[in-house]
């Protein structure tokens, strides 16, 4: 299972024609397929937020219909804290891989949400997909985004590419868009709204906040 992964995974990332946005992506730990896998992502300071987190998106949801191919699947999930329920709420199949997805925009980020023990250890324990870990001292990544918050609200919160149970998937993704957008002083109906959209409807929902959100970066 595990080399199965990792020949899949090469394979995509070969094959994905923007790795451009990434800084650099990394397999962290033992890559026990069986358990859960870790992978780092970091961005590319020359492009955007958002653009660095759609591709970061394609990027898994190719992943996930490659290792459909193989007779296998891709249950990503942001964090720790939300690993029990990603795994009961996808209805997780031993032929499905649970993949912490870790996704950070700059260096305050990545020390805010990583304790010390965890870091220092990721260095040390780091298989390079692609790009160097050096990319975490460039100056363009020194400071906290201003809009960060906003950024990580759809990175901690998108499950178009989980399994989730449609009705739960769209009542979610509406809730997080809609309350992002309001912080922002945008009424968007979302909350309010009776329709149960599609995973692709999801997926367009968030694609569009954060091509809002890039829209408020001056270049």
């Amino acid at each position: 299972m595990k080399q199965k992964f990792l020949e899949t995974l090469e394979k995509t990332v070969q094959e994905y024609d923007k790795l451009d946005r990434f800084g650099f992506i990394g397999l962290i730990g033992s890559v026990n397929p069986k358990h859960d896998i870790d992978m780092l992502f970091l961005p590319n300071p020359k492009y955007k937020n958002g653009e660095f987190i759609k591709s970061q998106m394609e990027l898994l949801g190719e992943l996930k219909e490659n290792l459909k191919r193989v007779d296998s699947d891709l249950v990503p999930f942001p964090s720790i804290s939300v690993q029990d329920e990603v795994e009961y709420l996808s209805n997780r199949k031993k032929s499905e891989i649970l993949f912490h997805n870790l996704v950070f925009l700059d260096n305050p980020g990545f020390v805010k949400y990583n304790p010390l023990g965890f870091r220092q250890n990721i260095r040390k324990n780091m298989q390079v997909v692609y790009g160097d870990l050096k990319i975490l001292d460039d100056n363009s990544l020194r400071y906290e985004h201003p809009l960060g918050d906003d950024y990580y609200l759809v990175i901690n919160n998108h499950r178009h590419v989980s399994n989730y149970p449609k009705d739960l998937l769209s009542k979610k993704t509406k809730h997080i868009c809609d309350f992002i957008l309001r912080r922002h002083n945008i009424k968007s109906g979302l909350r309010e709204s009776k329709a149960v959209l599609s995973q692709q409807e999801c997926k367009k929902l968030y694609l569009d906040v954060l091509d809002y959100l890039d829209s408020r970066i001056k270049n």
